[in-house]
């Protein structure tokens, strides 16, 4: 099993969002761990009743608790969905993940919030992966290249996956659903595609020479209708 935690101290950059739909397109057994007092993860996975994947309310407290017991229940992969503002759920998130995604919308005011975010993870002797969120539909938008290049002077790694602001995402959660069944085979779906294929990627490496989280017999992402 391995632990994906996306963090941000920044509100409004799409944590939910990336972390629900991640989960809901991966294959494996997925759970997704929501710290956020908000629930909007949990709620989400409400509204899908018995569909894939499970969610469940956690807290910083009972963090390494929810992690055992989703090991013992062999559980591929864990999504930690963690609030804005919130340096203690943040730090304990990432001190147990395998990888921290970093999601970040393209502003001068979310770069400035991004910091608080690496200094948090230097402490812990980690690293992140910066995700450019709600970008620009044009996809030769200079503000996203100048974002991309900001996070990197930051000593992070920035995804090549880019998560534009697609009314996909926003009218999937509605109903308990995601991007790639609002709209399968939409542009927003293949966004999400293309970052979980750089997950699974990054967790790879990270376990070799340990047993992938992924099986060799099962797609790395399935579109669900």
């Amino acid at each position: 099993m391995q632990i994906v935690a996306i963090v941000s101290q920044k509100g409004g950059v799409g944590r939910t969002t990336v972390a629900v739909n991640l989960a809901a397109m991966h294959s494996g057994r997925v759970l997704v761990i929501d710290l956020d007092p908000q629930r909007s993860a949990f709620d989400w996975g409400v509204e899908r009743g018995e569909q894939t994947p499970d969610v469940m309310v956690g807290t910083a407290a009972t963090l390494q608790t929810d992690i055992d017991e989703a090991r013992a229940d062999e559980y591929d992969l864990v999504f930690i969905d963690t609030p804005p503002l919130a340096e203690r759920e943040a730090a304990k998130a990432a001190a147990v993940a395998d990888l921290v995604i970093l999601p970040i919308r393209p502003s001068k005011i979310d770069l400035l919030s991004l910091r608080v975010s690496v200094e948090m993870l230097r402490k812990l002797g980690k690293t992140g992966v910066g995700v450019v969120t709600q970008a620009p539909i044009a996809r030769n938008s200079s503000v996203v290249k100048e974002t991309m290049a900001e996070i990197v002077g930051m000593g992070l790694e920035v995804s090549s996956a880019i998560i534009r602001g697609r009314v996909a995402f926003q009218h999937s959660r509605i109903d308990g659903r995601v991007a790639a069944e609002y709209e399968p085979g939409g542009a927003a779906a293949g966004e999400v595609a293309l970052l979980l294929n750089d997950i699974i990627t990054r967790l790879r490496v990270i376990s070799s020479p340990r047993t992938p989280v992924v099986k060799p017999t099962r797609k790395l992402v399935a579109s669900k209708t």
